[in-house]
C-alpha cells in the first residue's frame, strides 16, 4: 500500500517538489514503519528536472518478494 502510494506520487507528469522529496526519503529512513530496502529504489530511480522529483515512466518500485528469491 505505500508503495502504491509513492509510486502514484511520483509518477506524474509534475512530480514533487524537493522538499517533498526529501520529507519522504526522511520518513522512509526513519519511520518504524518506512523501509531502507524501498528509499534506496527510490533514490536510483527518480530523477530531478526544475526543482521537481519523479521517476521515469514505467518505473517499479515493488521490492522483490523475498520468497520467491533463487536461492544460490
Amino acid at each position: 500500500m505505500l508503495t502504491h502510494l509513492i509510486q502514484t506520487l511520483l509518477d506524474d507528469d509534475h512530480g514533487i517538489s524537493t522538499e517533498a522529496y526529501d520529507a519522504l526519503l526522511n520518513w522512509l529512513l526513519c519511520h518504524k514503519h518506512g523501509s531502507v530496502e524501498l528509499a534506496n529504489l527510490i533514490s536510483d530511480a527518480a530523477e530531478a528536472c526544475d526543482g521537481r522529483w519523479f521517476i521515469p515512466e514505467g518505473t517499479n518500485l515493488n521490492l522483490p518478494d523475498p520468497g520467491r528469491m533463487e536461492v544460490k
